[in-house]
């Protein structure tokens, strides 16, 4: 199996220094997408959740991703593809030059650059590409290639997330359940989670429930909780299956 967006792998591929970030900050701590328990015989993983949960910092899901499917990890280009990459950023491909970034980011066939990652992650957002403008702000998240600013972070997330990465949307929630380079608002938080639970990840979904259940930003609902835990569950995360609203 494998993912058919080039730009989902791409974006993965960029999560070398991913962590588990997802919190709630409420009574119910959301599992890891793989399921818990022993079983006999486990349905084999969804190359797309575990791309979308790596993209949103889940460090269990990118272990998995590359443990399940090994033609996704990096690999080197060409000297004339990265030149062709050059090429075609020159001429405002702005996914040539995400790609590129990529490649200094990783030090894949090229020397490590981190600073001239940054920038050609920049040119692309600025070409408003999701992608692009999604792994900026984890280069601002952790301080990789440029000073760590995690207000300029929550500034690109929210960018990537109205140009369409889902990804950015359920990152953006972490940032404003926890407080991180904005104001905590736990309304924000549910609005940035109902997004990309509705974008189809599941640990959204699961952090939206727990709100719900706790009345934390949204109206205190045993039946809306319920309705998200169901989501949850339908969106792949197995061990959302059996949650039920206290």
């Amino acid at each position: 199996m494998r993912i058919s967006s080039v730009g989902v792998v791409i974006a993965v591929l960029a999560c070398a220094g991913c962590r588990s970030r997802e919190a709630t900050s409420q009574p119910r701590e959301a599992p890891s997408l793989a399921p818990t328990g022993k079983q006999e015989s486990p349905p084999p993983p969804d190359a797309r959740l575990l791309a979308e949960g790596c993209q949103a910092g889940e460090k269990a899901a990118c272990e998995q991703l590359f443990a399940h499917f090994p033609e996704l990890r990096p690999v080197k280009r060409s000297r004339a593809e990265v030149q062709a990459l050059a090429a075609s950023c020159d001429q405002a491909d702005w996914t040539a030059c995400n790609d590129l970034g990529v490649l200094y980011q990783n030090g894949l066939s090229v020397q490590q650059d981190l600073s001239r990652s940054v920038a050609l992650y920049k040119r692309s957002c600025d070409g408003n590409l999701a992608m692009a403008c999604f792994n900026l702000a984890g280069a601002y998240e952790t301080g990789s290639g440029v000073a760590k600013d995690l207000a300029e972070a929550a500034h690109l997330w929210s960018k990537a997330c109205d140009l369409g990465s889902i990804p950015s949307c359920a990152r953006l929630g972490v940032a404003y359940a926890g407080g991180e380079g904005v104001r905590k608002d736990f309304r924000q938080a549910a609005a940035y989670y109902a997004r990309a639970c509705d974008g189809g990840m599941p640990v959204p979904c699961w952090n939206l429930a727990s709100f719900y259940e706790s009345g934390a930003g949204v109206p205190k609902s045993a039946a809306k909780a319920q309705e998200y835990y169901s989501k949850a569950c339908n969106a792949g995360m197995l061990s959302a299956c059996g949650a039920s609203a206290h």
